[in-house]
């Protein structure tokens, strides 16, 4: 039986480099500034390194972060789908342009392939029709090499039966595609106050004047570090370190409601302020062990998705609760609720840690 790949649609990918680096930012290479603004710190002085790499492999798409670790991978012969959403700038800015958003997300994990984000940018006017306004801080890919990729990737979605965006204009003039600029996102060092930055990762930056680094997509990026960690432990150590973080889960859970029983049950005496103030930090202490408590919660649903899906995705009410911190603790009409959530969270993880 014949496959994706002897269409005769595939002789696009005999056009595309093999390899396509991917930038925060498009262009990658940074606009002059005067030597004033540079003198001062005010203006970018280097070139931003490339994100990692988009690579056309044998058997589909993969994206490679600039340690050259896969990051994400489709399957040409696997089916996914795709999700596209779009961010327009500001015409009396930047005119005619906008970020074109593209997820593929594969159906069946278990296939092969993991879900991979990209965004390039696109002529407002040219956009497919209805599309949601959503930004996203995806890598960009140069919009020309998406225009051919995107070309193929129809095909692939076509024959896996997956729904394609309707209207627009997907084959724009490679001399229009070219002019385009996305924002020039202007970082400030927290450290030094420097504008001298130079983008690590989406939202990211290093300060080149005192070696900073930090920014809004920072946590984002420890998260996603922490994932690929975990994802090269071996299948037994990941379980057996999921069903720790259950088990620390449920002893924050049991201290976090044993203080709060306790919070509700105590009368104060005197200053209503001072009453107030110390039931006020009661609650955030509360708040944290909840919150240490999810994160191991989340955690262990990365090193061990099935057993997390069976246990605890049934727990969506309760575990939004649990979200909502010292807010909810300190209302007295959330206060039941939140500790019955934090009860049948605790009874559940018993449950999930004893199957171990």
């Amino acid at each position: 039986m014949a496959g994706l790949l002897d269409l005769p649609e595939a002789a696009v990918l005999k056009q595309l480099a093999p390899k396509r680096r991917l930038y925060a930012r498009w262009p990658a290479r940074k606009r002059a500034t005067s030597w004033w603004k540079r003198l001062m710190g005010q203006g970018p002085q280097k070139d931003d390194p490339p994100l990692g790499e988009l690579r056309l492999l044998e058997d589909g798409l993969a994206f490679r972060n600039s340690n050259g670790e896969q990051v994400s991978h489709i399957v040409w012969e696997a089916p996914f789908t795709v999700q596209l959403s779009a961010w327009p700038y500001d015409p009396s800015q930047q005119g005619n342009t906008a970020e074109l958003n593209l997820l593929l997300r594969p159906r069946d994990m278990a296939a092969g392939g993991t879900p991979l984000a990209l965004r390039t940018l696109w002529p407002t006017d040219s956009l497919p029709v209805g599309l949601s306004h959503k930004q996203e801080f995806f890598p960009f890919v140069d919009p020309v090499f998406f225009k051919a990729l995107w070309s193929w990737l129809s095909v692939c979605l076509s024959v896996h039966g997956s729904a394609l965006p309707r209207g627009g204009d997907m084959n724009v003039d490679d001399a229009i595609l070219g002019d385009l600029h996305s924002h020039n996102e202007v970082f400030t060092c927290v450290s030094c106050q420097s504008q001298d930055v130079t983008l690590l990762a989406a939202r990211v930056y290093r300060c080149n004047q005192c070696g900073y680094e930090g920014g809004p997509g920072m946590a984002d990026l420890l998260k996603q570090r922490r994932r690929m960690a975990i994802e090269r432990m071996p299948p037994d150590e990941r379980r057996e370190s999921a069903l720790n973080d259950y088990r620390e889960a449920r002893r924050l859970l049991l201290s976090a409601q044993g203080t709060m029983k306790a919070l509700y049950a105590y009368t104060y005496r005197g200053n209503r302020d001072e009453a107030e103030l110390e039931r006020s930090q009661e609650a955030m202490g509360i708040a944290r062990m909840v919150i240490e408590a999810l994160e191991h919660i989340e955690e262990a649903g990365i090193k061990d998705p099935e057993r997390f899906q069976d246990a605890m995705e049934p727990l969506e009410k309760e575990l939004t609760f649990a979200r909502g911190g010292a807010t909810f603790i300190l209302a007295s009409n959330y206060s039941d609720s939140v500790a019955s959530g934090l009860k049948i969270i605790g009874e559940t993880l018993i449950k999930a840690t004893s199957e171990g």
